[in-house]
């Protein structure tokens, strides 16, 4: 009796403990599924977008995923779209770590979702599904009439269900063989071809799918002809061909291989994969070199694009035969006239990188603005899709110049002058706004009388020809200057502007020409000297609209001549600047500015030295100039 009650109380322990722990198995189970379906999802991606199989080799602290993912999508030409309510921060040291492995990663530690619409990669947080949500039995199809393509969303649903559902919903004809019309199968398939969505189907459930005249055909594996089985099943390669040691074989039809291989010769591997798909083929050359790949639901075509990457081989399709060979063998050479639609072909090759030149020729043809291209078909392929990137519309840059020259000056002259002339002068000129007034003989003759008072001093008279010029001005000017030119320029390619003029000196020259009667020559000449204005501007568009401006400004200008004859004296100022606008932003530059002082004086000897003294034995002159330069720049950027 106590045995009986020690095995009931065992019986209910270990219930209970299967009810603790059953979810917990579930979940972990349940999330190993999510993962290796992420893994699988992306190794089919690796073929289409090249940058998953980069190696990432970078070190972050305190980054937030959404700038972490963005900067890893720009190096690598990724499509990643990130939600952006996800708060979290990365702190991580990736070496040597491919792009693929390290989303799948990044979704196994801080449980995010990844989902795949074509090339774009969508990632959000995971919500993980409910027990009874799992367990609840789900059948959603979206078919796209025109376009021919199928989603799916599937959880423990029949065969006969779905292929009832599916065949009233596309409008197709779908015959499912009774054996297997039980079986379930819980699939996800987002917006594939109908073709490649039914391979997938069959591929998730063992089954073979055959169509006759419009009619699709599901049955067993086992069911099959033989050489249905090579093209539509799993290839039975045992009856073909020696098994291939380290290769997994698994098709569908050419638009579906799935394999998996470790060290296979390269030759060997597409001998097995072409029996078992019953494909034409063709060695130009013997194929070297091992591989190690594995490759979910591919076609052919992509399964030789990965084998032949970075190698000296590549295949052409030419009557149903797969030429395969060395680039360089005949046949599979390519030859292509590439025109371009916005640029032009001057120097468009300097910008190629050599790489990509390698092995290739290419020759400019201006007269249709194109490119002739001849080399192996994938490197011309590589070569066009570079090209087409460089092939963007150059923005043309409006710049508005306006040039404002402001000059002041200030003179004053003062001074008295005396002497005798070669006959009388009148007393004249004028006493405002200007004082140049002249006293002849006569007007100093009777101001020396009026001057006498009657004491015993006699001034005395001058000689009629005397006179006597006092002189007193002040002068104020201004100058504004105000020029408004307009360029316009490529980006990237300098715009310049130039106002100036000239002026000429006079260089004298002598020859002796001859010996025994020896003659001089003269020669007389005019040399020009220019002063001008020049501004030169490059600017570069960046990709915010923003404009880099690099900016030199060079004046110049004519000062007084030493003598008549000499060439003009001159005076340069100059400045450079790099600097960054906003589109249609007005900027000023200034401070280009001279200033000078001239003081001159004249006048007797020791006299003009004394103060006050010397106002009235000489003449002196104060000349005072300033002069600024200001320019202001508005680019405006025009597609």
């Amino acid at each position: 009796m106590k045995k009986n009650k020690l095995y009931s109380k065992g019986v209910v322990l270990l219930l209970l403990l299967n009810v603790l722990f059953l979810p917990i198995g579930f979940t972990q189970e349940n999330e190993q599924n999510r993962i290796q379906q992420i893994s699988n999802t992306l190794e089919t991606l690796k073929v289409d977008n090249p940058g998953l199989l980069e190696n990432v080799e970078l070190s972050v602290s305190n980054v937030s995923i959404q700038e972490f993912l963005r900067g890893i999508a720009n190096a690598n030409s990724l499509n990643i779209s990130v939600d952006p309510s996800l708060n979290i921060s990365l702190t991580n040291n990736f070496a040597n770590v491919s792009v693929a492995d390290m989303l799948v990663f990044l979704a196994k530690t801080y449980q995010l979702d990844v989902q795949f619409t074509g090339n774009i990669i969508a990632i959000s947080k995971y919500q993980a599904p409910t027990k009874e949500a799992i367990n609840q039995k789900r059948l959603d199809i979206t078919y796209l009439k025109e376009e021919q393509r199928l989603s799916l969303d599937i959880v423990e649903v029949s065969l006969f269900e779905l292929i009832k559902k599916l065949g009233a919903k596309t409008g197709k004809n779908i015959v499912i063989s009774p054996q297997v019309k039980d079986r379930n199968i819980s699939l996800f398939i987002m917006d594939m071809p109908f073709e490649k969505a039914m391979s997938t189907i069959a591929f998730n459930t063992d089954l073979s799918i055959e169509t006759k005249e419009g009619i699709y055909y599901v049955r067993t594996l086992e069911s099959t002809a033989d050489g249905a089985s090579r093209m539509q099943g799993i290839s039975n390669l045992d009856k073909l061909t020696e098994p291939v040691k380290g290769l997994n074989l698994k098709v569908n039809g050419v638009n579906d291989i799935t394999l998996q291989a470790e060290q296979v010769p390269i030759e060997d591997l597409i001998k097995a994969v072409s029996t078992a798909l019953n494909v034409n083929y063709y060695f130009q050359n013997k194929l070297t070199g091992v591989a190690s790949l594995k490759l979910v639901n591919q076609s052919y075509e992509q399964l030789l694009n990965a084998l032949f990457l970075g190698t000296n081989y590549t295949y052409l399709l030419s009557d149903a035969i797969y030429l395969i060979g060395e680039r360089k063998n005949e046949g599979l050479r390519k030859t292509i006239v590439y025109p371009l639609q916005h640029r032009t072909v001057d120097k468009m090759t300097e910008h190629i990188p050599t790489d990509l030149k390698t092995n290739i020729e290419i020759k400019e043809f201006p007269e249709l603005n194109s490119l002739v291209l001849s080399g192996s078909a994938p490197v011309i392929d590589e070569l066009a899709a570079f090209i087409k990137l460089l092939d963007q519309v150059v923005p043309v840059i409006a710049i508005e110049v306006i040039i404002v020259d402001y000059s002041k000056t200030r003179l004053l002259r003062t001074g008295l002058s005396a002497g005798v002339g070669y006959q009388p002068l009148s007393s004249g000129g004028t006493i405002t706004p200007e004082t140049k007034y002249d006293f002849g003989a006569t007007a100093i003759n009777k101001m020396l009388v009026d001057l006498d008072f009657g004491s015993s001093v006699n001034l005395g008279k001058v000689t009629p020809n005397f006179y006597l010029q006092l002189e007193a001005m002040e002068a104020d000017g201004i100058v504004n200057i105000r020029s408004t030119p307009k360029l316009a320029t490529l980006n990237g390619t300098e715009a310049s502007l130039s106002i100036g003029s000239t002026q000429y000196y006079v260089q004298e020259t002598s020859n002796v020409i001859g010996t025994q009667n020896p003659q001089t020559v003269f020669t007389r000449q005019y040399l020009p000297v220019n002063a001008d204005l020049s501004v030169d501007i490059k600017p570069i568009v960046s990709g915010d609209n923003q404009i880099t401006l690099e900016i030199s400004v060079n004046q110049s200008d004519f000062t007084d001549r030493t003598v008549p004859e000499a060439p003009p004296n001159s005076v340069t100022r100059s400045f450079t600047s790099v600097l960054r606008v906003k589109n249609q932003e007005m900027i000023l530059l200034g401070g280009l500015e001279e200033k000078s002082t001239r003081n001159n004086s004249s006048g007797l000897p020791l006299l003009a030295r004394i103060p006050v003294i010397k106002w009235f034995f000489g003449k002196q002159i104060r000349d005072k100039r300033s002069t600024r330069l200001n320019i202001l720049i508005k680019p405006t950027v025009i597609y």
